[in-house]
């Protein structure tokens, strides 16, 4: 199994977890797959846990649109939410709002 069949296997994994924990809340479901990280615009890239390479995996709720978007973070700012600092807090927003915007922009395309 190469490295992406094993990232998509893990994107619906989670989106099948998230649906058995919270059913009907979650009505759409989509994935990230921008190159560039949601919280800084950086190259999506790996980090180390432990010895092995790694991928930051998370999801986000968009309540707005009953949407759990997946997405990827950069090493820098995966590493800097596992310190969580107040810095780390702060990164939650940007990506949160860079995942809303994308998404209604991948709406728009799909409904034109």
């Amino acid at each position: 199994m190469d490295n992406e069949e094993i990232l998509i296997s893990a994107v619906y994994q989670l989106f099948d977890n998230a649906k058995s924990m919270y059913g009907d809340i979650i009505e759409n479901y989509w994935f990230y797959d921008g190159e560039t990280c949601p919280g800084c615009g950086r190259q999506i890239d790996t980090l180390k846990f432990g010895d092995e390479d790694a991928i930051s995996l998370n999801a986000y709720m968009y309540r707005d649109m009953d949407t759990l978007i997946a997405y990827l973070l950069c090493s820098n700012c995966a590493s800097e939410i596992f310190r969580k600092s107040k810095k780390s807090k702060a990164i939650y927003p940007k990506i949160e709002e860079n995942l809303k915007n994308s998404y209604l922009d991948f709406v728009k395309k799909s409904s034109s």
